[in-house]
């Protein structure tokens, strides 16, 4: 069954992060990408061309993922990777920029399997996993805390003072933002400790979305 692909989640914030990743591309970041600019320019102007042609589709699900521009996205999504990766591993004063590109790079990577998701709300359009938590510092009101989906690892500044190491939780890995002079790079779901392996992708259904919603909205109306 067709569905009003122009407002599927996937896609709109799928557009936010080639909106963000070309505006990082765009400042000094104190590296040097394995591509030249003229290049990561055009793999994002592919990705661009491939959303708007999913975005107006009006395919089912099913079909939207199985589709070749999908698939574009991927491969574009992996070049970008392979772009910037080097800078990733180096220290760097630019660290709200390389999250940036980080978040960006890894939305377009999910793209694919954030298909799978069902729902409208805009927060099934980012990824929301299983992490562990490795070490917590409080700084000011907030709680700092560095955590691992076994892939990688992020910090979380939140206001949850009880969490603690070795808590498995959820989180949403939103756009990365400053906060009290530290990067947050996604936001702690709730307290209840899961089950499932580090790393695993949750149901957004089993979620309480609005905080979610209304960070995206206000993010995605600015572009």
């Amino acid at each position: 069954m067709s569905i009003q692909t122009d407002k599927l989640p996937q896609i709109i914030v799928a557009e936010y992060a080639v909106h963000k990743l070309k505006d990082q591309f765009k400042f000094k970041l104190g590296f040097r990408p394995s591509r030249s600019k003229d290049d990561l320019e055009e793999i994002l102007r592919k990705c661009e061309a491939a959303l708007m042609i999913l975005k107006y589709s009006y395919l089912s699900l099913k079909d939207l993922h199985e589709h070749k521009d999908v698939i574009l996205i991927q491969k574009m999504a992996q070049e970008l990777r392979e772009a910037i990766n080097p800078a990733l591993q180096t220290p760097s004063t630019h660290k709200l920029s390389y999250a940036i590109l980080n978040w960006g790079v890894q939305l377009l990577e999910g793209f694919q399997n954030r298909l799978q998701k069902e729902g409208f709300e805009i927060g099934v359009g980012i990824d929301i996993k299983a992490v562990r938590i490795r070490n917590v510092q409080k700084i000011g009101e907030f709680v700092k805390a560095r955590v691992s989906d076994s892939q990688g690892e992020y910090t979380v500044m939140t206001n949850l003072t009880t969490i603690k190491p070795n808590l498995k939780l959820a989180v949403s890995f939103l756009p990365p933002t400053e906060v009290a002079g530290e990067i947050s790079e996604a936001m702690f779901l709730g307290l209840e400790e899961r089950i499932e392996p580090v790393g695993s992708f949750l149901n957004p259904k089993e979620f309480d979305l609005k905080d979610i919603n209304a960070i995206l909205f206000k993010l995605i109306k600015k572009k």
